[in-house]
């Protein structure tokens, strides 16, 4: 799980710079609405590509061929990511808004990222299982 874990800190913090200054290209060159939407289309597909990688990677560092390990182990990289990224904006509207909001915020990110990552986990055991690649 620690593996996932790094992994996707380290691909996020690469894309985040990637999709700035793919911006901050954008933006000077008075880019019209349709590209800076396609833009956005595909720094999302790229975040949804990282969050599955990592759970591939979390389920390939610890090698099993149990479909039910390598989603678990997956999806908890998932989960433990939801529950940093709750944590900081959290206390914002733990304190402007209420509880309610808060663990909405946790749960539906528990819930997204728990699904993404499981679904890489997934896909590494089922290529362990039938190729033996990893």
């Amino acid at each position: 799980m620690g593996c996932g874990i790094i992994f996707l800190i380290g691909m996020t913090i690469l894309s985040n710079i990637i999709i700035f200054f793919g911006l901050v290209r954008l933006t000077v060159q008075n880019a019209n609405e349709p590209t800076l939407f396609s833009f956005l289309g595909g720094a999302s597909l790229i975040s949804l590509s990282i969050f599955s990688l990592s759970g591939f990677v979390s389920a390939a560092a610890i090698g099993t061929r149990s479909y039910i390990e390598g989603i678990v182990n997956g999806a908890l990289v998932g989960i433990c990511v939801a529950v940093v990224i709750s944590i900081i904006p959290g206390v914002f509207v733990l304190a402007y808004v209420g509880i309610i909001p808060w663990v909405t915020i946790l749960l539906g990110g528990s819930i997204v990222y728990g699904i993404l990552t499981g679904l890489g986990g997934l896909i590494a055991v089922a290529l362990r299982r039938y190729t033996g690649i990893i």
